[in-house]
């Protein structure tokens, strides 16, 4: 989802812009067994059509194959969790002292079958698309989803990393905000989009605002929004020990479809 929604945003090209990268394919026989993209910032994002074990040998191929040519140091590595761990041996990684290695569980919903939270459907909270207007606050939420979920050392460089990622998606429009009495409660975004799926991602509600289900609601108004300009599917990834997020969307009808893998390497 991520290398097709990037090829399509940003095309095959890499000059170190924002969703570029570099793509490497493997071919068998005419049929494309690997992909790799070494992307602009560093993470390595690879997909291979099974888990056979020669397609786990090309899935290193190529991303030894796209860092050499991008040039650029290897800084995460993303993917189906098995061909995360096949590309980690490659760079000679050791997943115990990465920043973050975790397998995570993959999820799926027809937008058909979204399930809208009361608070939601009531109009007791509104979400919206996020505006310039909202950045202080968003630039915080980043900050502090970053620190939290991905392990990143807090502080004011951080902080003005946040508030370029967060501009970057307003102005694609690809982010929302859970407002009640015009205060931001949560936050959720796209990390990939197409004209018929979505991939969610950066869902993060204050701690001292959780299990009030506005994370759930957020998550449900982006994808009111999504349907209504014709998305037909979401897909997202939330870690196995995040059982609140696991329950958030099963509660609105996300189903298990599979595993995903997240190496960060500081």
């Amino acid at each position: 989802m991520i290398l097709r929604s990037n090829a399509r945003n940003a095309g095959l090209v890499d000059h170190g812009q924002p969703y570029q990268a570099t793509y490497v394919g493997c071919f068998r026989d005419g049929a494309v067994t690997a992909v790799a993209a070494h992307a602009w910032n560093g993470n390595m994002i690879l997909q291979t059509p099974s888990q056979a074990p020669e397609q786990a040998q090309d899935a290193g191929d190529v991303c030894r194959e796209a860092a050499a040519r991008s040039g650029r140091p290897v800084r995460g590595l993303l993917g189906p969790w098995s061909q995360v761990v096949a590309a980690a041996s490659v760079f000679e990684v050791d997943l115990a002292r990465a920043a973050k290695a975790d397998p995570e569980i993959l999820y799926a919903l027809d937008l058909e079958q979204l399930r809208v939270p009361e608070a939601l459907a009531s109009a007791r909270v509104i979400c919206r698309r996020a505006t310039l207007d909202d950045l202080d606050v968003l630039a915080r939420i980043r900050h502090d989803y970053s620190v939290e979920t991905l392990g990143a050392k807090p502080g004011e460089a951080l902080l003005a990393t946040s508030r370029r990622d967060m501009e970057r998606l307003v102005g694609a429009r690809i982010g929302w905000v859970l407002v009640e009495s015009e205060v931001i409660l949560a936050f959720t975004g796209y990390n990939a989009h197409l004209p018929d799926t979505v991939q969610l991602g950066g869902v993060y509600t204050t701690p001292s605002l959780r299990r009030r289900g506005l994370a759930r609601a957020a998550v449900a108004g982006q994808l009111l929004d999504a349907r209504a300009e014709g998305v037909t599917r979401a897909v997202l990834f939330t870690g196995h020990d995040n059982v609140a997020a696991q329950r958030a969307y099963e509660a609105l009808g996300f189903r298990v479809v599979g595993d995903y893998g997240l190496v960060l390497l500081g």
